[in-house]
């Protein structure tokens, strides 16, 4: 059988590069502490989902006007319980 493909050793992995979408730039105004209230849990779960993605933690809870998304410090995490949004 020829040889048509070379194995190449120690080529390192290409950076992707995505430019953050609209949850993408709000988590990256977050500082901790810092929180959003949001219309829908969906909203609220993607920018959750946006904070964790960026080495940050975040705390959702239902609110009596929306869903709120806090971004705490690493070690505030351990001390809250974090559960999931009903619909």
């Amino acid at each position: 059988m020829p040889n048509y493909y070379d194995v190449e050793k120690n080529v390192p992995v290409a950076k992707m590069f995505k430019p953050p979408g609209r949850w993408g730039k709000l988590a990256n105004k977050m500082r901790p502490g810092d929180s959003v209230l949001l219309k829908t849990a969906s909203e609220a779960g993607c920018l959750a989902i946006a904070i964790k993605t960026r080495a940050g933690h975040a705390v959702t809870r239902k609110v009596s006007d929306g869903f709120r998304v806090w971004r705490l410090e690493p070690e505030e995490r351990e001390s809250k319980k974090v559960f999931s949004i009903k619909k």
